[in-house]
C-alpha cells in the first residue's frame, strides 16, 4: 500500500504542472451518458482547432482552448450540438436532441452502420437495433465482428480469450453476461490490439457498456435454464439490488449442477526401436458436477466524481469424472497386451474467495482509478482406479493431490489531459503464492512436493490523442519486473528474473468513406501454473502427465488492421511468436512403451489471421456473416524430419436473427470450421447448427427461450498430434447436441454502478 501511495504522489507531482482546461459531459434529454460522441473546437465557427470523443461515461476534456470560440458535438442518431465558449467556461454540460430524420432512416432502409472504428476498437452499437433482441450479453458477443462462441467460452478470432468488462467492472464469471439482459446494452467494443494499461499477457478486451437506468428501490432478476443431452442438466441465478440516492448494495447466487457423457478416445503410435500402438477400444465415460457462487458488495457515490465499493465472492465446485475404458496395446503389430480401465476422479474446489476494493474519482483534472484485489483457493484432487489388465493382471491405482493458491493484487491508474489529448500513468502489482503435493498410496509414481512463489511489478504509460473530428492516435509502453521462485520439498531449484518493455502503438483515421485503423504491441504469454508444475499424475499404465518447470515465458509481435465500410468490416492480424509453450509428449525414463504428456517450448510460430464480414439487416431479418482464415508457419520434429504444419483452415459464421411480431424472436446460427493446422496439430472440419425461438411476455420483463445446440450432431472435435517419435488420434467423444429451456424475469431493472476494473486479472487466470 506505501508503494500505491507513494507512486500516486509522484505521479500527481508530474500532472499538476499541465494547463487549465475545458471539461464537460454529453447526455441525452433522459440524462443518460452519451459515449463516443464527436467533440471539436472550432474557431470562427469553421475551423477546426483540436477534437476528441467522450469516454464510455460520456465525457470529455481539453486542455487548452487554443483561442477556440465555439465547441460543436455530433452524434449518429442525435442532432448536431453547437455552442459559443468565451474563455470563462471550465465545465459544460451538453444535451442532445434524438434526431427524427435519423431514426427514420434506419427504420426505412435497414442499412443503419452499427459498427465504427474508435481509437482502435470497433464499437458496435446495440440499442435501438435487433441485437438488443439477442437476449444476454453473451449471445450478443457471439454476433460481434470476430467474437466467436467456442463451447462456453468467448473468443476473439486468432487472439483467443478475451478479458471481458462490463462499464469499468471485471467480469469474473461468464454467469454475469448471461445475467446481462441485451435490452440493457448500449454498445460493444472490441480492443483487438490492447495497449499498455493492460497486462502484457492481454491479447483482446472486450468492454459492454451499458444503458444507465437509473431507477432506485428494490430490484432483482432470475433465471432457471434446463438442459437435456444424454443426462439432464440445470442452472439457476438470482441477484438482488437495493438503491437508494447515493448507495448500491448488491447480491448474486447461482448453483449448476451438470452432468455429461463423453471423453475422449486415443489412436496413439510411438517410434521407436520397435512400433507400439495404443487404441481405444470402448470409452463409456461421464461426469458430474456442482457448482455453487455467493457474492456480495456495495458502492457508494459520493458526487459524479467520486466513488468506491467493494465486493466478496465465495466460490465452490465438487465434480467426478466416471471412466470405464477397454484398450490394446501392440509391438510390431502382434498382441501385447489388453486392459480394462475403471476409474473416477473426484475435484473438489472449496473454498475459492476473491473480494475486490475500489476507488475512482475526480479531483480537478487528475483521474484516479484504484484497485485492490485478494484471491485463494483450496484443491483436493482423488483418484481411484483399478487396472485389469491380460498380460500384467489386476492393480489398484490411488492418488490424492492438493492445491492451495493465493494472490494479492493492486492497479493504479492516474489519467491527466496534455496537450489536447489524455496520458494514463500507472502501476500495477501483483504477489501471488502456489503450492501443490501429490501422492500415488502404491508407489507407482514418487511423491511430489512443489511451492511457486512469483512477484510482478510493472509500471505503464499511455498517451491518446485525437488529432481531429476523425483521426486518433495512441502510444504507450509498459515495463514489466518478475521474480520467480520454484521450490521442491521446500529447496530452491529454480530462480528466474524477468525484465522486459512492451510498447504499443494504435492509428485510426478515415480513408474516403472507409475507417481504417492500424495497430502494434508487444505482448507475452507466461505457463500457468499448471503448466509448470512438476508433479507428475498417473493416467494409465502406459501414461503419465506432468508440467515443465523449465518453461519460459512466449513473446508476440502482433501486428493489425481494421476497416469499415457501412456495415461490411475487414479484420488482419500477422503475429511473430517466439518461445511459444506447446504441448509436448515423449518416451518416460528410457520405457519406449510408456508416454509423457508435458509442456516445451518450441523455437517460433509465424501467425496470421484474415477475417471478412458484414452485418446486413433488412425488415425482420438481420444477420452477422464472418469469412475467416487462419494460417501459420511452423514446422516440428517428427520421425527424424522436420513437418510442416503450414495448411490454413476456414472459418465461417453465418447468425440468423429474424424479430417476429409481439415479441418473438427466431435465430439459426451457422459455423463452419474446415481442415488445417494449428501449432502442433492438424485439425478436422466440424460443423455446427444452433436454432432457438424466444418470446417475452410482460412488457418484455419475462422471457422464454427454447434452443436446440448442435442440430445435426456434428461439432465434436477430431484432430491428429505430431511431435518427435509420437503420433495421435483423438475423437472427443463429448455430447455435444443438447435441446434447452430458459425462463427470465426482471424486476425494475437498474444497471451496476459498481467501477471495479479489478487488479492481477491476468494472474487470476494463470492461477
Amino acid at each position: 500500500m506505501k508503494r500505491a501511495f507513494l507512486t500516486a504522489m509522484f505521479f500527481i507531482a508530474i500532472s499538476l504542472s499541465s494547463f487549465a482546461q475545458i471539461s464537460g459531459t454529453v447526455t441525452d434529454k433522459n440524462g443518460d451518458c452519451i459515449p463516443f460522441a464527436n467533440v471539436i473546437l472550432l474557431q470562427n465557427d469553421s475551423l477546426i482547432v483540436t477534437g476528441t470523443i467522450t469516454d464510455e461515461n460520456g465525457k470529455f476534456d481539453f486542455s487548452d482552448t487554443q483561442n477556440a470560440n465555439s465547441i460543436k458535438i455530433t452524434c449518429i442518431g442525435y442532432s448536431d450540438y453547437l455552442q459559443k465558449i468565451t474563455g470563462n467556461e471550465k465545465t459544460i454540460t451538453a444535451v442532445l436532441d434524438e434526431s427524427d430524420i435519423s431514426l427514420s432512416e434506419i427504420v426505412v432502409t435497414g442499412r443503419r452502420q452499427l459498427t465504427q472504428i474508435k481509437n482502435g476498437a470497433m464499437v458496435t452499437t446495440v440499442e435501438n437495433t435487433l441485437l438488443s433482441k439477442e437476449g444476454s450479453a453473451e449471445d450478443v458477443l457471439s454476433k460481434m465482428p470476430g467474437v466467436m462462441k467456442k463451447g462456453n467460452d468467448i473468443e476473439v478470432f486468432g487472439r483467443g480469450t478475451p478479458e471481458i468488462y462490463i462499464n469499468s467492472r471485471k467480469v469474473q464469471s461468464k454467469d454475469e453476461l448471461s445475467q446481462l439482459n441485451s435490452e440493457n446494452i448500449k454498445n460493444v467494443q472490441v480492443i483487438r490490439n490492447p495497449g499498455a494499461k493492460y497486462s502484457a499477457e492481454t491479447k483482446a478486451v472486450i468492454i459492454i457498456t451499458t444503458i444507465d437506468n437509473v431507477g432506485e428501490g428494490f430490484s432483482f432478476d432470475v433465471k432457471n435454464k434446463h438442459i437435456a443431452g444424454h443426462y439432464y442438466s440445470t442452472e439457476n441465478q438470482l441477484n438482488l439490488n437495493y438503491r437508494k440516492n447515493k448507495l448500491d448494495i448488491f447480491t448474486n447466487f447461482s448453483m449448476d449442477y451438470s452432468k455429461e457423457k463423453g471423453g475422449p478416445n486415443y489412436q496413439q503410435t510411438t517410434f521407436s526401436e520397435t512400433i507400439w500402438k495404443f487404441n481405444t477400444i470402448d470409452n463409456n465415460s461421464f461426469s458430474d458436477s456442482y457448482e455453487y457462487m455467493a457474492k456480495g458488495g456495495f458502492n457508494y457515490q459520493f458526487n459524479e466524481n467520486h466513488s468506491f465499493g467493494a465486493f466478496y465472492q465465495y466460490d465452490a465446485d465438487d465434480s467426478n469424472l466416471h471412466s470405464f475404458s477397454d484398450f490394446n496395446v501392440t509391438n510390431n503389430d502382434l498382441p501385447y497386451d489388453f486392459s480394462k480401465m475403471i476409474n473416477v476422479d473426484h475435484d473438489k474446489t472449496n473454498p475459492k474467495n476473491s473480494s475486490n476494493f475500489y476507488y475512482n474519482g475526480q479531483v480537478g483534472d487528475l483521474g484516479i482509478d484504484f484497485n485492490f484485489d485478494y484471491m485463494s483457493s483450496t484443491n483436493k484432487n482423488n483418484t481411484s482406479g483399478q487396472e485389469n489388465s491380460n498380460t500384467f493382471g489386476l492393480r489398484d491405482v490411488n492418488s490424492l493431490s492438493k492445491c492451495n493458491r493465493q494472490l494479492l493484487a493492486e492497479k493504479l491508474v492516474l489519467s491527466y489531459p496534455v496537450f489536447g489529448g489524455n496520458i494514463d500513468l500507472g502501476s500495477e502489482y501483483t504477489n501471488s503464492y502456489s503450492k501443490e503435493t501429490y501422492n500415488n498410496t502404491e508407489g507407482y509414481i514418487s511423491d511430489s512436493d512443489i511451492k511457486v512463489r512469483e512477484n510482478n511489478n510493472a509500471f505503464f504509460t499511455e498517451y491518446s490523442l485525437a488529432i481531429n473530428e476523425n483521426i486518433e492516435i495512441s502510444a504507450g509502453v509498459r515495463y514489466e519486473h518478475i521474480d520467480f521462485d520454484y521450490y521442491i520439498f521446500g529447496e530452491k531449484s529454480a530462480d528466474k528474473t524477468y525484465n522486459e518493455f512492451f510498447p504499443s502503438f494504435s492509428f485510426s483515421a478515415p480513408l474516403g468513406d472507409v475507417d481504417i485503423s492500424l495497430s502494434y504491441s508487444g505482448k507475452t504469454q507466461r505457463p500457468t501454473y499448471y503448466q509448470l508444475s512438476s508433479n507428475v499424475s498417473y493416467n494409465d499404465r502406459y501414461s503419465y502427465s506432468c508440467g515443465n518447470p523449465m518453461l519460459k515465458p512466449s513473446k508476440s509481435n502482433d501486428f493489425e488492421f481494421q476497416a469499415v465500410y457501412q456495415f461490411v468490416y475487414f479484420q488482419g492480424v500477422y503475429s511473430i511468436v517466439k518461445d511459444p509453450v506447446l504441448n509436448f509428449s515423449k518416451v518416460y525414463a528410457n520405457d519406449s512403451k510408456v508416454k509423457i504428456i508435458t509442456f516445451e517450448n518450441f523455437n517460433k510460430i509465424t501467425q496470421y489471421q484474415l477475417i471478412l464480414g458484414c452485418q446486413p439487416s433488412a425488415g425482420i431479418w438481420s444477420a452477422t456473416f464472418n469469412a475467416g482464415i487462419y494460417g501459420q508457419k511452423f514446422k516440428v520434429d517428427y520421425r527424424g524430419e522436420q513437418k510442416n504444419m503450414d495448411s490454413p483452415f476456414a472459418l465461417i459464421q453465418f447468425y440468423n436473427n429474424f424479430e417476429l411480431s409481439k415479441d418473438w424472436i427466431i435465430s439459426l446460427d451457422l459455423d463452419y470450421t474446415g481442415k488445417g493446422n494449428y501449432e502442433n496439430v492438424e485439425l478436422k472440419p466440424i460443423f455446427k447448427a444452433d436454432f432457438s425461438i424466444q418470446k417475452s411476455f410482460f412488457d418484455n420483463t419475462f422471457d422464454v427461450k427454447l434452443a436446440v445446440e448442435d442440430i445435426f450432431n456434428k461439432s465434436a472435435q477430431k484432430l491428429d498430434f505430431y511431435n518427435e517419435d509420437i503420433f495421435i488420434h483423438q475423437t472427443d467423444l463429448s455430447e455435444t447436441r443438447f435441446v434447452s429451456l430458459t425462463f427470465k424475469y426482471r424486476f425494475n431493472p437498474a444497471s451496476s454502478k459498481y467501477k471495479g476494473t479489478g487488479a492481477g486479472n491476468d494472474e487470476k487466470e494463470r492461477m
